[in-house]
């Protein structure tokens, strides 16, 4: 062989090909699994801070939401990290958080922000009205910007 060249192997493909599977040995619940098969973006975590008592944090959040769909880790003394598994749970915790007056924040999801385009060097002939019309014709419907 030459250098550069490559041996090409002959792949055996099955005959049958199957689609992968997903069974969770412990829970029989094939739902939970093909949830987080559709890739939905996971919530961002709610950051409380100063709490006195652990217990009465998550007494409270375990009045609303299953053990199961949320997780609080300490990322110090006194301020703890919430991670709920879906959208629903995360807003059922942010109502909790709010009743009971926890002092918390939360970031912005950046799946679901809008973002901005921007069109440099575009010959002056371009007329912006061209220029809005096929954008919102490609991807973006809703277009609220300046000309």
């Amino acid at each position: 062989m030459d250098w550069g060249e490559t041996e090409l192997k002959k792949i055996k493909m099955n005959a049958t090909p199957s689609p992968p599977t997903l069974v969770d040995p412990r829970n029989k619940n094939t739902a939970q699994i093909e949830h987080k098969i559709k890739n939905e973006p996971a919530p961002t975590p709610i950051m409380v801070d100063n709490v006195n008592s652990y217990e009465n944090l998550y007494g409270e959040l375990t009045n609303q939401i299953l053990e199961e769909n949320f997780q609080v880790k300490f990322t110090n003394d006194t301020t703890a990290k919430i991670n709920c598994n879906n959208a629903e749970n995360y807003r059922k915790a942010i109502n909790v958080l709010q009743n009971n007056n926890f002092n918390f924040h939360t970031y912005e999801n950046k799946q679901s922000r809008p973002i901005r385009v921007m069109a440099k060097n575009l010959h002056h002939s371009c007329k912006s009205e061209n220029i809005i019309k096929k954008s919102k014709r490609w991807w973006l419907q809703n277009y609220n910007g300046r000309q």
